[in-house]
């Protein structure tokens, strides 16, 4: 269990800290053509797009993008889930 639970672990940790990453340098202004941010980019808008969708409805005129926050929470929804899981499978 420990290997395999440390990797998904580090995983999601590293999504997570990607989408901060991309929340803090959305407040600047930057280069839409650097390849640093476009593979940043690449990461995380796969993730927070359903999300900035299904929150679209409930957040029209709002300028706040909290998909970012929603998306580290269902994150850790699924690290706890996933540790869960393991530890039964495994007991």
């Amino acid at each position: 269990m420990g290997p395999l639970f440390g990797l998904i672990d580090s995983v999601l940790r590293l999504l997570e800290l990607l989408i901060v990453v991309q929340a803090v340098l959305s407040w600047f202004r930057t280069d839409r053509y650097n390849r640093a941010l476009a593979l940043l980019d690449s990461v995380v808008d796969p993730v927070l797009r359903p999300i900035r969708r299904a929150l679209h409805p409930y957040m029209r005129g709002v300028p706040l993008d909290i998909s970012p926050m929603v998306a580290i929470l269902l994150i850790e929804v699924v690290r706890q889930v996933v540790l869960v899981a393991l530890v039964r499978s495994f007991a």
